[in-house]
């Protein structure tokens, strides 16, 4: 008897051991993936240096301002950085310290919603001067109360709006200034310029990227009206990255080298997104183990499809929160480009992404996740709410 009931305990304990066993092999993936991000080595970046990259951040981190609402490109050995407007069909530089002079729309514009007009306050080019237009079916009031037809008939107040945008924004003397500030850049920067004049974008693509701006454009003119200042401003305070060096390929040996390379900040590693995923993770691997363990000890299912159901949230959590990281690990990253015996070029950086291998493991995984919750919560939900709870740790045919 005493035997029979050591061998039970001992095939009891071995299938809990294989649970256990099973469940953080299969969650081990998931976890690393993410989880070194936190400890990126200087060699899975690659420097911005033979090809601009292309970035959009509405927060800021350390070297790499806020673009908000801007897509921006930025590459060693140019000196300011080009953002992409009309669409992303032209670029043009954003110059040091001047607020991005635009039209902005609010909603669905002339039909509910209207026009935001943004310039830069004389003689303080970091502060935001600018003129609201109201609109509903296509009659609009503007601030000084002045009403236009969109677009018959245009106010006052909107045609000096208007000339003050285009007043401050780059134009053709500001762009042929700036690339001839360095000789040895400029050939790079007219082909950034001339480079980024196609784009072919679906409609569809068009239209959201217009709705997303239209959004944040909606909820920054509220903050504009109650501080001066655009929340979404930054660009414009891109560290500059020509370092004093004379020419792109001195500019691209200096960013390759070891000493620039260990510099590299890398703001996931302390990253929101970057914690609450590997939560989210060892949560939901802990809510399998014991929804297995449970079920094999007998628990009533009720009670273990509840645990089940919580693992689910604690999965839907990490696909979200993944998804955030990923977005990271697409952003550019920057090091300051002073060397031990040179601190002139401390307000210049090198800028550099992610390698192609691990930038794509960083959204595979993420995805997958995804895959595996969708396919999961089909099987709570259908099978075991209606036919009976299941393992998780294995699959029995």
């Amino acid at each position: 008897a005493f035997c029979f009931v050591a061998a039970a305990l001992m095939v009891k304990l071995t299938t809990y051991g294989n649970v256990v066993f099973i469940t953080l092999l299969g969650s081990y993936p998931f976890y690393e993936v993410i989880s070194s991000l936190r400890k990126l080595q200087p060699s899975d970046f690659e420097p911005c240096s033979t090809k601009a990259c292309l970035y959009k951040r509405f927060v800021g981190t350390r070297g790499v301002p806020s673009t908000a609402l801007e897509y921006v490109q930025v590459q060693n050995g140019v000196a300011r950085p080009l953002r992409l407007v009309q669409n992303l069909s032209l670029s043009e530089p954003i110059l040091f310290n001047r607020t991005i002079s635009r039209s902005r729309v609010l909603l669905l514009g002339p039909l509910g919603g209207g026009f935001v007009y943004q310039w830069p306050k004389a003689n303080k080019t970091n502060e935001v001067d600018f003129t609201v237009q109201l609109c509903a079916y296509f009659f609009c009031l503007d601030s000084s109360f002045s009403v236009s037809i969109w677009p018959i008939w245009k106010s006052k107040q909107i045609h000096h709006a208007e000339e003050q945008v285009r007043k401050w924004g780059p134009n053709s003397e500001d762009i042929v200034t700036y690339l001839e500030s360095d000789a040895g850049t400029r050939q790079a920067n007219l082909d950034l310029i001339h480079g980024a004049e196609t784009y072919p974008l679906p409609w569809f693509t068009r239209f959201a990227y217009q709705m997303s701006h239209s959004i944040l454009d909606t909820l920054e003119f509220g903050y504009i009206g109650i501080t001066g200042h655009s929340v979404f401003s930054g660009p414009e305070f891109v560290q500059d990255a020509t370092c004093g060096q004379d020419d792109m390929a001195a500019m691209k040996d200096l960013c390759d080298s070891t000493e620039i390379r260990k510099k590299i900040q890398n703001p996931l590693s302390g990253g929101i997104s970057v914690n609450m995923y590997l939560f989210a993770v060892a949560m939901w691997t802990c809510g399998k183990i014991v929804h297995d363990i449970l079920l094999l000890c007998g628990v009533a299912e009720e009670k273990t499809l509840l645990v089940g159901a919580v693992t689910l949230i604690f999965q839907a959590l990490a696909v979200g929160a993944g998804l955030m990281a990923s977005i990271g690990a697409m952003q550019v990253f920057s090091a300051p480009a002073y060397t031990e015996h040179d601190h002139s070029n401390n307000q210049c950086h090198c800028y550099y992404k992610l390698s192609v291998f691990r930038a794509f493991s960083m959204i595979a995984v993420p995805l997958v996740l995804y895959i595996a919750e969708e396919a999961k919560t089909k099987r709570v939900v259908q099978a075991a709410a209606l036919g009976g709870d299941f393992l998780y740790y294995t699959m029995f045919e």
